[in-house]
């Protein structure tokens, strides 16, 4: 189903590349060409029949084909990674959330300290991103960087349903 591959492509903004080939699979046969810009827009036209000179028609379908998602911004000598955010999404539900990171799609988790290395008065406050790290289960920087690079893109890891 196209609205299942459609919700499960990855496509943070930035890398939509899965998302807009995906697209361009699907619309191919019924457009007269197509380009891609600087910024990654697919930009398709559809020549119209003029069924009248004197009212021809012109139609724009727009949409967003991108994601909110996360990038690596450094790696952790404990082989955790740094990130920012891409898009606006609130720090508070960040904390446990699953993740893809990378072309690979290599797994891992956006975690924080153990709960008894919070003090007290941190522990009911909402965690700052900068303060969160994704967990890939490297055990240190060399093993994380065989996995993932800075600049990889990490999407939430989400199904259809």
């Amino acid at each position: 189903m196209l609205l299942e591959a459609l919700s499960n492509a990855r496509g943070v903004s930035g890398k939509e590349d899965q998302v807009r080939d995906l697209i361009l699979q699907e619309i191919q046969d019924h457009i007269d060409e197509h380009r891609v810009d600087a910024l990654g827009n697919l930009l398709c036209i559809k020549r119209a029949r003029h069924l009248s000179d004197k009212w021809p028609r012109k139609v724009m379908i727009a949409a967003h084909m991108d994601e909110i998602g996360l990038i690596i911004t450094g790696i952790n000598k404990n082989g955790t990674l740094r990130f920012d955010k891409v898009g606006g999404i609130d720090d508070r539900v960040l904390l446990s959330k699953q993740v893809l990171v990378g072309e690979d799609a290599v797994p891992g988790v956006i975690g924080y300290r153990p709960i008894h290395l919070i003090p007290r008065d941190e522990r009911d406050k909402a965690i700052e991103a900068d303060k969160l790290a994704v967990d890939i289960g490297a055990t240190d920087e060399e093993s994380a960087k065989e996995l993932v690079s800075v600049g990889d893109y990490v999407s939430f890891r989400t199904s259809f349903a």
